[in-house]
């Protein structure tokens, strides 16, 4: 949510390593026509980030959810909602070297090409390395995501096989002063 516009944020103090953020935004501001009058399309993204640090471990956990503005369309339209979930863990094994896994989870109601109103997950993971030498600062990362979960497709659309997996590898050079 940090990077919506016409945020709201408020980031607390730091209290023995650990602080967090909550966001709000009240999404578009222009007007919808819902074609029902009991759906809801009043959009808006509400979000909490904690972040904690450990000596050399480092967490993070954030959680987001998202109204649209907008209805679907069709017999049974409800408003498009998600939720968004991350769960972060890194340890600095040594100075400017770090390792991390992330876990990401969606789930909405809106995705194409499948029961209007029906709610599907999609699990992800990254791994991520970095240690600098010297001026060099060296990086790798390796994510994939699962199929879509709880998954009834129409129109020819299938969930399974709608898995993914991609890699970085990189460098950096450091200036000095």
């Amino acid at each position: 949510a940090a990077r919506v516009s016409n945020t709201i944020q408020y980031t607390s103090p730091t209290w023995s390593g650990n602080n967090f953020t909550l966001s709000w935004s009240p999404g578009a501001q222009e007007a919808v026509q819902a074609n029902s009058a009991s759906i809801e399309t009043d959009g808006q993204i509400w979000a909490l980030t904690w972040r904690g640090t450990f000596g050399p471990v480092y967490g993070q956990l954030d959680y987001a959810n998202v109204a649209a503005n907008t209805s679907q369309v069709g017999i049974g339209s409800t408003q498009q909602k998600g939720q968004l979930y991350k769960a972060g863990v890194s340890w600095g094994y040594h100075p400017g070297a770090r390792v991390g896994l992330i876990w990401v989870r969606t789930s909405q109601n809106g995705a194409t090409g499948l029961l209007a109103g029906q709610t599907v997950k999609k699990d992800g993971y990254t791994l991520n390395w970095e240690h600098t030498f010297g001026n060099i600062q060296a990086m790798a990362q390796y994510g994939w995501t699962g199929d879509i979960k709880s998954c009834a497709a129409v129109n020819a659309v299938t969930c399974s096989d709608t898995s993914a997996k991609g890699f970085m590898v990189g460098g950096r050079y450091l200036l000095s002063k």
